[in-house]
């Protein structure tokens, strides 16, 4: 039997006898990600119990700051043992190692531990343009799968964990599209309403693929802190918003047949064999999500003021020297990535002036005089310093935050221009590249479908993160092929072009008869 407590977002505590796991606690008071994101619902009454106690171990998902929180990692005890994924970037555990603990167990898929009568199994999903993991714990009677917001094919986390007895898995976007790009309100609304209907289809996927016999949905969303932000917030019952609440999932699963569970921060669990026990105070979540509105101006009214770092003016006076010296380190290293960047893109760092990218230029990074451009930027240039201060840089860290706009001419998304920015700095760059080559290996790999009478071969990996498109990929109603795992469409009738992206395009042959 498993006893779990929800600390909140995507922080368990889970023990079993003497067993004591704690998952990806986040408690900071300055949130996440520049003081963009504050934990929803509020969390903070949870931290004294979780520090009070005796802990085994501490599983930290990946490296995002909603997930690997210094602040709480800093106020426990430097012996407890961490387990993490094992992934190519060593990032994640320095900056564990950094924090003084010592005992830092790295797993891969292949490798298992056994704590208390616990097999814990840790997944790592690293690839070229993300990296993540989740948590199997199995003993014996009851198998939990901590999915976060980890976005592992299907059909291959099925193969490593059967069937699952309890599923824990993000339900709401954690990304800046399309919030933070510069379409029109309808336009935006459009967007995010598809967003919306990939996500929670997504998890159903990954509840039926799995066979989850109970699934409850968690990992957030935040709550956004910028003024910037707030119709984000405060929308997020319309069909438009993707930072999707918690009991709006729970409600999409059930209607889809599903066993959810809803919960809230302090709500207890009991897994035992296949039946899932939950236990909160209702008035508390009647507080929370029947007035959400009401509970969102407390909550935002009664904050504490957010305290982050300010760079200096040194610092910030640097930025776009830093960054054309590490673009130019790029463009000399890449072997992938900056040919695919087709087009020039502009940077607008507001007092430090507007900067076109030109990967065909010797000097690559040119003050902008009216060239024509597809992406462009809008940021703010103390945000980039205080990247320039990280071990590790990752334009990520500010994207998530989505304080910042964006856009682009045509309307097709250029993930490698992302992946670059993603991995700014030299080492990560390279173990980026070298994964995208590992995986596109896989692009040429085939399987058959049969689409109104006729036989058609059809690119087994999807183009975009290489799902496994074989026993998953579907054709809906207008004739489009669709990947599941994030929705990607493409067009059977057009040589497989993709919607998303019109760069790309899933290779098909029909068959002759």
């Amino acid at each position: 039997m498993f006893d779990l407590n929800y600390i909140g977002h995507a922080g368990w505590e889970i023990k079993r006898e003497d067993f004591r796991i704690i998952c990806d606690p986040w408690f900071s008071p300055n949130g996440a990600y520049f003081g963009e994101w504050k934990q929803f619902p509020d969390n903070s009454f949870l931290l004294s119990g979780i520090l009070s106690q005796d802990i085994d171990a501490i599983y930290i998902s990946h490296v995002h700051d909603d997930h690997f929180d210094p602040w709480t990692l800093g106020q426990m005890d430097k012996n407890i043992k961490i387990l993490i994924p094992k992934f190519k970037d060593k990032n994640l555990f320095k900056s564990i190692q950094n924090l003084g603990f010592q005992k830092i167990f790295e797993l891969d898929k292949d490798q298992s531990m056994r704590l208390k009568g616990v097999e814990i199994k840790i997944i790592p999903d690293e690839g070229y343009l993300d990296a993540d993991s989740c948590l199997l714990l199995d003993d014996g009677e009851s198998k939990i799968l901590n999915l976060n917001d980890c976005h592992y094919d299907f059909l291959k986390l099925r193969g490593i964990t059967g069937e699952v007895d309890l599923l824990l898995l993000q339900s709401s976007s954690a990304i800046w599209w399309p919030c933070s790009y510069d379409y029109g309100s309808a336009k935006k609304k459009e967007l995010g309403k598809l967003k919306r209907h990939n996500i929670l289809n997504r998890v159903a996927k990954y509840s039926k693929i799995l066979n989850a016999k109970n699934v409850i949905p968690n990992a957030g969303p935040p709550i956004f802190t910028s003024p910037n932000l707030q119709d984000w917030n405060t929308s997020r019952r319309r069909e438009y918003n993707p930072f999707i609440l918690m009991d709006d999932s729970h409600k999409f699963l059930l209607d889809k047949g599903i066993n959810s569970y809803f919960i809230i921060p302090g709500a207890k669990v009991v897994l035992s064999g296949l039946n899932v026990s939950v236990k909160f105070d209702k008035q508390d979540a009647d507080n929370i999500y029947k007035d959400y509105n009401t509970y969102l101006k407390n909550y935002l009214g009664n904050m504490n003021s957010i305290e982050i770092k300010t760079p200096s003016e040194k610092e910030v006076s640097l930025v776009i020297q830093k960054f054309k010296k590490q673009l130019k380190i790029i463009k000399k290293i890449s072997k992938f990535y900056v040919d695919k960047i087709h087009s020039l893109v502009l940077f607008d760092f507001g007092f430090l002036g507007k900067w076109i990218l030109d990967f065909s230029l010797e000097d690559i990074f040119v003050p902008f005089d009216n060239q024509d451009y597809g992406y462009h930027f809008i940021l703010d240039p103390s945000r980039i310093a205080l990247l320039f201060q990280e071990d590790s840089i990752d334009f990520e860290k500010y994207f998530l935050g989505c304080n910042f706009t964006c856009g682009r001419d045509p309307d097709e998304y250029n993930e490698f221009l992302f992946v670059i920015l993603k991995h700014f700095d030299t080492k990560r760059f390279i173990i980026s590249e070298s994964l995208y080559a590992e995986r596109s290996n896989l692009l040429d790999e085939m399987f058959v479908i049969e689409h109104n009478g006729k036989k058609i071969e059809v690119q087994k990996y999807c183009p975009h993160m290489f799902a496994d498109l074989e026993g998953i990929g579907f054709i809906n109603k207008d004739d489009k092929f669709v990947c599941p795992l994030h929705g990607w469409k493409f067009d059977l009738n057009n040589n497989g072009e993709c919607f998303s992206n019109k760069t790309i395009c899933l290779k098909i042959k029909y068959i002759e008869d």
